[in-house]
């Protein structure tokens, strides 16, 4: 058990420090941004970023609701068969 706890742990601060090193780079990039005067090349970069992100959530969007209208067609299908049940319980009584 402390073992699976260790191991958990080391990969989440394994995370924590891939994460940190990210955003250090992003801080840094920033400021090369700032300092040199490049906004327009930091508008553009964050424009990229935002079109990107927004692109992520649109196909994540889309897969949930997939998944979702197939929940609902499942349903449907079981509702139906309920139905159908009932209605042969009806016929025998």
């Amino acid at each position: 058990m402390v073992a699976l706890v260790d191991e958990r742990l080391a990969e989440i601060t394994n995370s924590m420090s891939t994460l940190t090193e990210r955003v250090d780079d992003m801080d840094r990039r920033l400021e090369e941004l700032e300092s040199g005067g490049d906004m327009e090349g930091l508008r553009g970069e964050v424009k990229a970023a935002i079109i990107i992100v927004g692109d992520e959530f649109k196909r994540e969007l889309q897969a949930l609701q997939a998944s979702e209208s197939a929940k609902d067609d499942e349903l449907k299908a079981e509702v139906e068969a309920c139905k159908a049940e009932v209605e042969a319980c009806k016929a025998e009584v």
